[in-house]
């Protein structure tokens, strides 16, 4: 099971759970590949840890 599908079966329990997805792939190749949908927190690898605790926040905000 990769992340995508992980994060579908936990939303199917938990619809109200928050997702951040991460991958080395650029944005639009995670995108067009329909890995993530438009719209989906996504952050690109690599990052800070500072960027991701600011992700972080956004998503659960």
């Amino acid at each position: 099971m990769d992340g995508v599908e992980l994060a579908r079966h936990v939303e199917s329990i938990r619809p109200d759970m928050k997702v951040l997805y991460t991958s080395g792939y650029a944005d639009s190749e995670v995108t067009r590949h329909g890995l993530v949908a438009p719209g989906v927190e996504f952050l690109q690898k690599p990052y800070t840890p500072s960027e991701l605790v600011v992700r972080i926040r956004s998503v659960l905000d």
